[in-house]
């Protein structure tokens, strides 16, 4: 079966902040912002890295992908990204850091062939289940608690799939109240007993403006997947 967080780019609970300083001079400038900033984050609960990509995009959000030329460069915390591309995506810049390392509030800086900067703030805050779920869950409403998560209502991607195709699966976005999210019996209801696979999205996308203008993106993610039994 297909499940709709299976995305190109995976990626918990994360809570990101920041935006940019209005007193930075444009960058890339030939009289105005040339470039679309798509920034992503992502990680997922037992891998230990997460990734960091950036993409300069020509004629905005969909345009194409283009290569900086040096001195321009694009750095996290003063750590340089690597160019690479792909036949599919373009040129892109990524960083590949373990999860730990990751966790936390970081800056990407763009400097331009000038020396002028942009920078964009995020924050990378893996989350967890406390404590685990037990193995075997009854059709009955409980509670998930979550550690590392922030404690005003929150929404989240919640998956829970069963292994039959005539079954209502649950793929819906829902709210998670002071780190603790209910699963109703309502919900459970719907699926059949036996193996389920339960999956929990904390993403993310902040607006990148300058002056009033949308000039790119900054989307955040981090998951975590279970796989559980569900008796009646």
């Amino acid at each position: 079966m297909v499940n709709v967080f299976v995305k190109t780019f995976l990626f918990s609970l994360v809570i990101l902040a920041g935006c940019a300083n209005p007193d930075q001079k444009e960058v890339l400038k030939s009289g105005h912002f040339l470039y679309y900033l798509d920034y992503r984050v992502w990680g997922e609960e037992g891998k230990p890295n997460a990734t960091i990509l950036v993409q300069l995009r020509q004629g905005g959000a969909e345009g194409p992908a283009v290569l900086l030329e040096k001195p321009a460069r694009i750095e996290l915390d003063g750590e340089l990204f690597h160019a690479d591309s792909t036949p599919l995506t373009g040129v892109f810049y990524e960083l590949v850091k373990p999860v730990e390392q990751l966790e936390g509030r970081h800056t990407i800086v763009l400097t331009d062939e000038e020396g002028n900067k942009f920078k964009e703030e995020f924050e990378f805050n893996p989350f967890r289940i406390e404590p685990e779920l037990p193995p075997v869950l009854p059709k009955k409403a409980f509670s998930i608690k979550l550690s590392h998560f922030p404690k005003q209502k929150t929404k989240v991607l919640l998956s829970v799939t069963d292994t039959a195709f005539e079954t209502n699966d649950i793929n819906e976005l829902v709210s998670v109240n002071k780190a603790q999210l209910e699963i109703t019996e309502t919900m459970l209801q719907r699926l059949k007993a036996g193996p389920v696979f339960f999956e929990l999205y904390k993403e993310e996308e902040r607006i990148i403006e300058k002056s009033g203008a949308t000039v790119g993106r900054l989307w955040v993610s981090y998951g975590l997947r279970r796989e559980l039994e569900l008796a009646n």
